[in-house]
């Protein structure tokens, strides 16, 4: 069976699944004139294309309107003028269960119990143009002039259009186009017989005037509907904003505004929204309402030595942490980067007016938490940082999130809503597991403990997941997740699954995709809801939002107006998403991811360049963790805490399902990596060398003079290039660790056995303790005039060579000399 086969398959039995199409499908018939019964056999495919923007009512009720309205525009797709446009709306019978239902959705058939009589909609649709439509036919009255309901119900009808055109095979008019929908009477008020004019003909109802008729009998079906307050990073790893893109969209008018509105609206029938956040928005939000910069941070090692010296406390920027660092000394080796100059020292950082950071302790670069000078580097706004523009925004969006988390439940998200399926892939789980408990932990110290936290639901990108990231949430204390029914192998059958893991078993609420703000999908979704109430089905309905929603106001408005009403009727009500969880599964499933939604994820290389830059910044952090023994107050010494520790949660904040569809952002932030290493491997370097040396002994040292302008003590290793000292005859130890005490010049005499004589070159530069390079080479000019063993040995080896070619070549003389005189001869 295939997907989209399964999708129609399992439309109502999982959750109110939604055809999420404008209009359902249509098929351009001949009707040779007006009466039905009387069809041209030509067909017309695809004469006109329809687009259906409003059906009133969406749920007929007993106060509701007594006239159904269709409207919206045709398109004229053939290629000659169609003529006296009009059109009709027919009606079948009542459908009996969610099968048929179903079956209606998948295969419209040709409604004909009753019809409206044929109206006027247009005298001309030239070529291609495209006109607007509006079709109205009564509700209530005769058969064969109206669509005559007489009891609550589901009905499938169609609007019928005919036209004329100069190929028709009449000029009486032809079915040119057909809109398939659903008629949902939820109630009617009680019809009175009218005085049929003629006594031979039976009484037919009029439009009804009595009482109401009482609600029909039925299973009420819970709903929820959840929002994705969710949005790209917009802060570097080093914790900077790189756009102020933010404060727009929490202004008035801005995407996120209108998520957080649609949440907010009273018009949601009480307990059917879930709110889903990621903290590292609510982060970036509390970050800007304290005050903030857009532009790339740099490195002020001169705030740290000050503090340093008093042992002042500082409280750390409410911006982000470590980015491009101070630049090397004028004397040595320049900077490949264009921060690599500090900010003056007057230089002003964030502002942080707005007292204690409500997420203390807690937030990558954040700075709410309190930490002593020795122990960090200070960010700060770079010379080319601008103040932010979204503060007082910032302020009055988190005091809105505040106040609706008190009375909505809040699905926290990952920290930066990670790409969980890529990271697993890629073989990066701890940025999923790492960022689950992070974001759990951002979320209630910025939303506080009167906050309805859900913490223990997953909910992957787009509700698609596989086997291994499954496990991963599990194993991260999610126990249940809210997932896509194209994520399940087997047609849902219910709204919850049984999925199991190797770590256990994952409870899954079965989402309907998107959410139904459509005219056509808001059509389905009555109908949807009607069938299973009035088969006494029970099935819960939640229906989530893509991560980067835009809300149509018109649609929220019609969907909240739909679910009021068929509260009012009796036929649903909120439902939490841990009152799902709780409905008895239809069973054990099982996850299948599909192929197509790997090519949405995280790019594999950019997954590479993160966790090749966090393997960087672990190496740099190992430079300045203490060898030895800590001497009592020895500042220097000390390891200056997890020095990167702050920027590789930035990193990680960088897996981010939100970068999918801006690789431009995505590398834009992770530009700030390069820098800051640069600057911090251009504080610690071997100065270059003035003239040559020259070697006296085969066990001379080599001098190598490193400098560190850091603050901390540097542990490195000075490496030799070795195809350099065997083409030289020079045996060096590559692998001692080298202690550079902070602000110290060192001369280091690194010892060298050197095999031969003459002039050569070794090009020398430091590594961190596992070996990674570190700066620039440096290139040292040798002259040796020392023997080593080796050469003695050859000059020892050529001796004798020499003097036993001499010997034997005086006794081959000798010998002739004697010959010739035996035979004569001089």
């Amino acid at each position: 069976m295939t997907r989209s086969a399964r999708r129609l398959g399992g439309l109502l039995a999982s959750a109110l699944m939604l055809v999420g199409v404008t209009a359902l499908p249509t098929m351009a018939v001949a009707d040779a004139g007006r009466p039905v019964a009387a069809r041209a056999p030509a067909i017309f495919v695809d004469s006109l294309s329809f687009v259906v923007a409003a059906i009133s009512p969406t749920l007929v009720t007993a106060t509701g309107p007594a006239t159904l309205t269709i409207s919206g525009t045709m398109t004229n797709t053939r290629d000659e003028p169609l003529t006296d446009v009009i059109a009709r709306v027919q009606r079948g019978d009542a459908l009996k269960s969610p099968d048929e239902l179903a079956a209606e959705l998948a295969s419209p058939g040709n409604p004909e119990t009753t019809w409206s009589d044929f109206v006027d909609v247009v005298p001309l649709i030239d070529p291609g143009a495209t006109v607007p439509f509006s079709i109205q036919a009564p509700l209530y009255g005769a058969l064969r002039d109206t669509l005559a309901v007489t009891e609550p119900g589901v009905y499938p009808i169609m609007v019928n259009v005919n036209a004329n055109f100069a190929s028709a095979p009449s000029q009486n008019g032809a079915r040119i186009g057909e809109v398939h929908l659903l008629l949902t009477v939820a109630s009617i008020k009680a019809p009175q017989s009218a005085e049929p004019s003629d006594p031979t003909q039976p009484t037919v109802p009029t439009v009804p005037t009595g009482p109401a008729s009482p609600p029909a009998a039925g299973t009420r079906q819970g709903v929820n509907l959840v929002l994705p307050l969710v949005d790209r990073p917009h802060r570097d790893p080093t914790g900077a904003f790189f756009d102020d893109d933010l404060a727009a969209s929490i202004r008035p008018g801005g995407r996120l505004d209108a998520v957080l509105s649609a949440a907010e609206s009273a018009s949601l029938i009480p307990g059917a929204t879930t709110l889903a956040v990621d903290p590292a928005l609510l982060e970036d939000l509390t970050l800007m309402s304290t005050g903030y910069t857009v532009g790339p941070f740099v490195l002020d090692l001169t705030r740290v030595e000050a503090a340093a010296s008093t042992s002042a406390s500082i409280s750390t920027s409410t911006s982000a942490s470590i980015s491009a660092g101070t630049g090397a000394p004028t004397t040595g080796p320049s900077s490949t980067t264009s921060s690599s100059t500090s900010p003056s020292s007057t230089s002003p950082g964030p502002s942080t007016t707005g007292g204690p950071s409500p997420v203390a302790g807690t937030m990558s670069g954040s700075g709410g938490a309190t930490a002593t000078a020795p122990d960090t580097y200070v960010p700060v706004p770079g010379p080319t940082a601008v103040p932010g523009t979204g503060t007082q925004s910032a302020v009055d969006f988190l005091a809105r999130i505040r106040v609706l988390a008190a009375k909505t439940p809040v699905l926290v998200l990952p920290y930066s809503d990670t790409d969980g399926v890529a990271v697993v892939r890629a073989n990066l789980t701890s940025f999923l597991t790492g960022n689950i408990a992070r974001g759990r932990t951002v979320a209630t110290d910025v939303l506080g403990s009167a906050a309805n936290l859900v913490t223990d639901v997953a909910w992957p990108v787009g509700g698609l997941v596989d086997a291994a990231t499954l496990d991963a949430y599990r194993r991260s204390g999610q126990n249940a997740a809210l997932i896509s029914q194209d994520s399940l192998k087997a047609t849902p059958t219910a709204a919850t699954a049984l999925l199991r893991t190797p770590s256990g078993t994952v409870d899954a609420i079965v989402a309907a995709p998107g959410m139904p703000t459509g005219a056509g999908a808001i059509n389905t979704l009555a109908a949807a809801t009607a069938i299973n109430f009035f088969s006494n089905i029970s099935r819960s309905a939640v229906f989530a939002a893509e991560r980067q929603w835009q809300p149509d106001s018109a649609g929220l408005a019609a969907l909240s107006g739909l679910l009021a009403q068929l509260r009012d009727a009796g036929m649903v009500s909120g439902v939490d998403l841990q009152s799902v969880i709780r409905q008895s599964p239809a069973g054990e499933d099982a996850v299948s991811y599909p192929g197509s939604a790997a090519a949405t994820e995280l790019n594999p290389d950019f997954l590479e360049r993160l966790q090749s830059d966090l393997t960087t910044l672990s190496s740099v952090q190992a430079v300045f963790t203490p060898t030895g023994t800590v001497a009592p107050g020895d500042q220097a010494t000390t390891a200056p805490g997890d020095l990167f520790a702050d920027l590789i949660n930035g990193v990680r904040r960088q897996a981010s399902a939100g970068f999918r569809s801006e690789p431009v952002a995505a590398n834009t932030s992770m530009g700030a990596i390069a820098p800051l290493v640069d600057q911090v491997e251009a504080g610690v370097w071997i100065t270059p060398p003035q003239g040559r040396f020259t070697l006296t002994s085969n066990s001379s040292p080599l001098l190598v003079t490193v400098r560190n302008d850091l603050p901390y003590n540097a542990h490195v290793v000075i490496r030799f290039n070795l195809l350099d000292a065997s083409r030289a005859g020079v045996t060096i130890d590559n692998n001692a660790v080298r202690d550079i005490p902070a602000g110290r010049t060192v001369q280091i005499l690194v010892p060298a056995t050197i095999t031969r004589s003459g002039t050569f070159t070794l090009r020398t530069q430091l590594a961190a303790p596992d070996g990674r390079l570190w700066g620039a080479q440096q290139t040292l000019t040798l002259t040796s005039t020392a023997y080593g063993a080796f050469t003695l040995w050859m000059i020892i080896v050529a001796a004798v060579v020499l003097v036993l070619t001499s010997a034997r070549r005086i006794y081959l003389r000798g010998k002739e000399r004697k010959l010739r005189i035996a035979q004569g001869l001089q």
